[in-house]
């Protein structure tokens, strides 16, 4: 069953076309991967899911429902939940502080819930709960990331979005973040994630589309790219 779905979409900013009639959709339960160079539109394509930029043809459907023109803050409330390139967190705020910020997007949550998945956040990665009161902006890179996905899991996402969660960090932090994301998806959350590197990402995915110039150019189980020629070539470096 679908609970993401582009259909058609398209999306750049101003006059700039960067994402032409891409359509994918991502299954419950999936662990679903986009890669492409740089420049072939991945981000945009996230961001356009969260409304910035919003799309300005084709539709966007959550659970079956329309969200193309919803707003960014309503999305959240609506089970989505995006880990953006580059982290972004809250640097001179506490890692205690960046993962309660995680749930100010559902309020309506009530407390206790709140607190089981916060223990569920720190079971995923002790390591946050060790630096809890540490400013997070002197956290590592692997740290930072780690907490940009438990801020995200806090509000208790139905659909996990990660834009590049691997950048920047050594193999063996990636391979840390990327169990991890496994271990999430296992627990019934849906994946959608943006990856550069696509030996890791499609090792991780159950499919994957493969993006090229704003358009969707090939799809498959994480297997078969794997496995395709093309792909070895252009994204695994021909071996």
């Amino acid at each position: 069953m679908k609970i993401l779905e582009l259909e058609r979409v398209e999306s750049g900013y101003g006059a700039v076309a960067v994402l032409r009639q891409v359509s994918l959709h991502v299954n419950v339960g999936e662990i679903v991967t986009l890669i492409g160079a740089n420049g072939a539109g991945k981000s945009t394509l996230l961001m356009t899911l969260f409304g910035q930029p919003r799309a300005v043809g084709g539709r966007i459907l959550l659970d079956g429902v329309d969200i193309t023109q919803r707003a960014t803050h309503q999305l959240a409330g609506l089970g989505m939940a995006l880990v953006p390139e580059g982290r972004r967190i809250f640097p001179g705020m506490t890692v205690a502080e960046n993962l309660a910020m995680g749930a100010v997007s559902v309020p309506e949550v009530a407390a206790p819930e709140v607190a089981r998945v916060l223990e569920r956040v720190l079971g995923l990665f002790p390591i946050l709960d060790e630096r809890a009161g540490q400013r997070a902006g002197t956290l590592s890179g692997g740290e930072q990331q780690m907490l940009a996905i438990g801020r995200a899991m806090m509000s208790r996402p139905r659909v996990l979005l990660l834009d590049e969660p691997s950048l920047g960090l050594a193999p063996l932090v990636i391979q840390k973040i990327f169990a991890v994301l496994r271990e999430i998806a296992a627990e019934g959350t849906t994946l959608f994630l943006v990856e550069q590197n696509a030996n890791q990402a499609l090792r991780l995915a159950n499919r994957g589309y493969v993006l090229v110039n704003g358009e969707i150019r090939m799809e498959g189980s994480g297997e078969a790219l794997l496995a395709d020629p093309e792909v070895r070539r252009a994204y695994l470096g021909g071996h």
